[in-house]
């Protein structure tokens, strides 16, 4: 990799969906895979900044496998407390660029090279990967590698059973 990113803390409430009833610490199994990792290398959950951020990126999934979204329902949002030391922060163009990536597109045609860099990240110590979210980049996910998942404290869930409107500022 061309520069390693910086790694900073990340600290405060953040927001997954998972289906209702679900686990929210689970890692998901086989050869599931996300922006930043594949399962059979590196487990991972991914977490959004608000709930509307959560949101865009269900649309986006569901958009990009092309289900209605009232089928992935119902869902429950978990509110977590995070508190992570050393998480890669690639949240600017600068920072992707100097690991050489472009800013990330809202589908999975580019995750391969994203997959690369996360799953180095994790392999060297990383907690996990902060970035612009595709599905609304004004906001900021946060990729946990399973190494930091037991730091990660499941707050509350809200039951969500009828899909809540797309949240302004998304992009699929």
């Amino acid at each position: 990799m061309a520069d390693e990113p910086d790694r900073i803390p990340v600290v405060g409430i953040w927001y997954r969906h998972v289906l209702a009833g679900g686990d929210p610490l689970r890692l998901a199994a086989g050869d599931a895979r996300g922006r930043w990792q594949r399962s059979p290398v590196v487990g991972a959950l991914y977490l959004a900044d608000t709930p509307d951020t959560a949101w865009a990126e269900f649309y986006r999934a569901a958009a990009e496998l092309e289900v209605p979204p009232g089928k992935l329902l119902p869902r429950d949002l978990w509110r977590y407390q995070v508190s992570l030391d050393a998480v890669a922060d690639l949240s600017s163009n600068q920072a992707l660029a100097a690991v050489r990536l472009s800013p990330p597109l809202p589908d999975s045609g580019d995750w391969p090279s994203f997959q690369a860099v996360g799953e180095h990240l994790a392999l060297g110590g990383a907690q996990g990967v902060l970035w612009r979210s595709a599905a609304r980049p004004a906001n900021l996910c946060v990729c946990v590698f399973a190494v930091a998942v037991s730091t990660l404290t499941p707050l509350d869930r809200e039951r969500i059973d009828t899909p809540p409107a797309p949240p302004r500022g998304m992009r699929t």
